[in-house]
């Protein structure tokens, strides 16, 4: 797989699996539109081929895919061996790959084996629960709530000294819209304590669709049930192994169903981190009043090449959430490139997502807050967007970055306040991380916990410098300091649209300039004015 990255790097050939993929999505799968049981699919039947194309390249369609493709070409084009429909094999074929037709569809048929046995076992739990909550009923979470999905502990309240925390749960408390009308935010943090935030209780709940709590549900929970393990299976030896492939999903949609409306939340949120599949049951859900909302807590970008914009997302065509959050008008164009005018897009500025409590260090007065880009080690992740093009994959590129604004502060008696964005080391480059623990033992540089919401971090410091394009920048001008993307390699291009109209430095004498003007060090501050 390394072999087969270094070559389309040396060839400038990344672009390839990236066409491949995006061909992958303009993929129609078997004959879904025409053949499709409302049984199954229940209020989702109408988009039945676009969620069954959203999961299988959720499923199937990221980084495993990619490592199979660079496996087939570091190994002198060997025929491609992954799990594919029969119409993904040709779109490969198409691209130039070499396909194992038999492979291909023998492990094809193995994995939709094994997801309609994960979904008979599924239903099974939903049976169980159902059965627990009949014999020892629990009370009903009373008043109108919000349910947040696919949280983790750093996600919710963890106030500091001052009393705030940056979360998604304190943001959206805070916000204007459904959050004055309810009572509580849940979430499915187990072991998370019950708090308050603005009034609002935010506490645990297990399930998003609540288990069936009556005799009747059950009853009519495992008739359904009955028929769509026995149609399921058969249409998967028919070769249409749609139903088979989202049975666990076809029955957490026939839960949601047969629930009782007032058990439901009123709004439903899903943070979006790179996938496009919207569950089954928030059509089910909707139905019965719910709201579904889909928030960005980042930015995400298309980088200007030479030859003009490429389409970085290669899925994002597929999506039809009913609602989305972005930050910006910027982000919003982006999201409409891809998923056209008819969808709602609402811009709300900056989504707080996770924070600490841990307390940041002290901050000298003349500091510049500093976010980058962490290498990591390609054997970890291989980097296939339009960024990689540009050279960005080169550790020196985010080292460069860091000594150029840590040289050019310390001319002027400034500190470097540097915050990482994650702290799995293992999965970063050593002699990345050799360098930040050399400048962290030395004058002129902080270095704060990753888990530091990155708020804090600018509220303290005079200015903001980010690699492009990190959605920092955007925070720092929100919050109205100065801020700036930092392009050592002065390969992006200055009216790149991903900067979102924040300036762009190119090269130590841009930054150097910038630097002063901000340190009050030159007359002419019309730098920092025009930020």
């Amino acid at each position: 797989m390394m072999h087969g990255y270094r070559i389309l790097k040396s060839n400038n050939q990344l672009g390839w699996i990236r066409r491949a993929k995006r061909g992958l999505a303009d993929t129609q799968l078997g004959s879904i539109t025409s053949i499709v049981s409302r049984h199954l699919f229940g209020a989702g039947t109408e988009s039945a081929a676009q969620i069954v194309q959203q999961y299988v390249l959720t499923r199937i369609g990221g980084i495993s895919l990619n490592k199979a493709l660079l496996l087939s070409i570091g190994s002198n084009n060997s025929p491609v061996i992954f799990p594919l429909p029969k119409e993904f094999q040709s779109t490969l074929a198409h691209n130039g790959f070499v396909v194992s037709r038999r492979g291909c569809s023998a492990l094809w048929i193995a994995y939709v084996g094994a997801l309609w046995g994960y979904g008979v076992l599924s239903i099974a739990k939903h049976a169980y629960d159902a059965g627990r909550c009949i014999v020892r009923p629990t009370a009903a979470l009373k008043g109108p709530f919000a349910y947040f999905v696919g949280l983790a502990k750093n996600n919710l309240p963890q106030p500091c000294k001052d009393g705030r925390s940056h979360d998604i749960l304190t943001w959206y408390a805070h916000g204007p819209g459904a959050a004055t009308s309810l009572v509580a935010l849940c979430h499915g943090v187990q072991g998370a304590s019950v708090t308050l935030v603005n009034g609002k209780r935010v506490e645990c709940v297990e399930h998003a669709i609540p288990p069936l709590s009556n005799l009747t549900g059950l009853i009519q929970f495992l008739q359904w049930a009955t028929i769509a393990v026995f149609r399921s299976a058969i249409d998967a030896c028919r070769g249409r192994w749609w139903p088979a492939l989202l049975l666990a999903e076809s029955a957490k949609a026939a839960v949601a169903r047969l629930a009782d409306p007032n058990q439901l939340a009123r709004e439903y949120l899903f943070h979006f981190s790179d996938t496009i599949y919207r569950p089954i049951w928030t059509y089910e859900a909707i139905k019965k009043g719910s709201q579904v909302t889909c928030y960005f807590y980042s930015t995400s970008e298309e980088f200007k090449l030479p030859g003009g914009y490429e389409p970085n997302s290669s899925y994002w065509k597929l999506m039809n959430w009913p609602r989305c959050l972005v930050w910006d008008t910027y982000q919003e164009n982006l999201l409409r490139l891809s998923i056209g005018d008819a969808a709602r897009i609402d811009v709300v500025g900056p989504i707080g997502f996770n924070c600490s409590p841990i307390e940041m260090p002290n901050i000298p007065h003349n500091s510049i807050a500093v976010f980058d880009i962490q290498p990591i080690r390609s054997s970890a992740h291989f980097g296939f967007s339009t960024l990689a093009d540009l050279d960005y994959g080169n550790p020196k590129v985010p080292m460069n970055f860091i000594q150029d604004i840590h040289v050019a502060l310390s001319l002027h008696g400034g500190t470097v306040v540097h915050k990482r964005k994650r702290n799995d080391g293992r999965r970063f480059r050593k002699v990345y991380r050799h360098m930040i623990d050399q400048l962290s033992g030395g004058p002129g540089f902080v270095s704060i916990e990753p888990d530091t919401s990155a708020i804090r971090v600018i509220e303290h410091c005079r200015a903001v410098v980010s690699m492009p394009f990190t959605s920092t920048a955007i925070l720092g001008r929100h919050l109205g300091k100065p801020s700036v993307y930092y392009d050592p390699t002065g390969h992006l291009q200055k009216d790149d649209k991903g900067a979102h109209g924040i300036p762009i430095l190119s090269g130590k004498d841009e930054l150097r300039e910038w630097v002063s003007a901000v340190m009050g060090t030159v007359g002419d501050k019309s730098l920092v004015q025009s930020v």
